[in-house]
């Protein structure tokens, strides 16, 4: 592993974001609003971010994207853009799931909480697992429940399309019949956590509205572990074949089976 920095592209959610990290940590971050076109909007925001970095591609230790589950515009744009930098400059390709990188994100925040205890309602040596939420759209959500071992996220429930009615089920089995209440946090889009709202009181959830997108600085750091972990596509033929966490299909293709099967 060298000490080279690494560029992570965010794209997967309604917001877009980027973050240059380093052996040293977080180098330079960049986020767009919500409503941004990430096809016009990708390409400023990372030539902003080498400028600053004073780095050409070809510098770079690895260029590493969000991999979803998320928009299909979006994933698709991004992951086209992250294989380009890579393939083109000659570098290795991480790709980062999206609910793992959400989930380090909100376990960054609970040790910024858990610093500061005269302000923190978390039990003292208690770590919440992260209940990670994004629309499906006509399919339900897309779900997948994190906890955290050797500081580093660790999956309960893969990623999964489920229906809101069904999700508590689901983590209630996933947990077992002996787990307290209040043991997760619900991040995730806004739309998803208001549906989620009735279910997060009912299993003791604790919403974090502040906890909506995923951070790119945690997409970077989870993709600087996996990059020394070895977990990246280097050839051309292995960065050309990496594909995002879809699950689902789109929905157009989803009214064509439907017509399909009227028929």
């Amino acid at each position: 592993m060298t000490g080279k920095p690494l560029l992570a592209i965010e794209t997967s959610g309604r917001a877009m974001s980027a973050a240059m990290w380093g052996p040293d940590g977080l180098l330079a971050e960049r986020r767009v609003v919500d409503g941004a076109r990430h096809g016009v909007a990708l390409a400023p925001m990372i030539r902003e971010l080498l400028g600053e970095a004073r780095l050409a591609v070809p510098e770079l230790g690895a260029v590493a994207v969000s991999l979803g589950p998320g928009s299909w515009t979006g994933l698709r744009i991004g992951l086209a853009a992250a294989k380009a930098l890579a393939w083109g400059g000659g570098v290795a390709l991480v790709g980062v799931p999206s609910f793992e990188a959400l989930a380090w994100g909100a376990f960054r925040q609970l040790r910024q909480e858990a610093a500061q205890p005269q302000t923190s309602n978390l039990k003292p040596g208690t770590t919440p697992l992260v209940l990670a939420v994004r629309s499906a759209y006509s399919e339900g959500l897309f779900a997948a429940l994190y906890g955290i071992e050797k500081n580093a996220p660790a999956r309960i429930i893969e990623e999964c399309v489920v229906r809101a009615e069904d999700l508590p089920a689901r983590v209630r089995e996933a947990l077992g019949p002996g787990a307290r209440r209040g043991e997760a946090w619900l991040c995730g889009e806004k739309t998803c956590l208001e549906a989620l709202r009735g279910a997060a009181a009912e299993g003791g959830w604790r919403v974090r509205d502040d906890l909506d997108e995923v951070p790119p600085a945690a997409l970077a750091e989870r993709a600087w572990a996996r990059l020394e972990a070895g977990l990246a596509w280097r050839t051309a033929a292995a960065i050309h074949a990496a594909a995002p966490l879809y699950l689902r299909a789109s929905d157009p293709e989803l009214k064509l089976r439907r017509k399909k099967n009227a028929n």
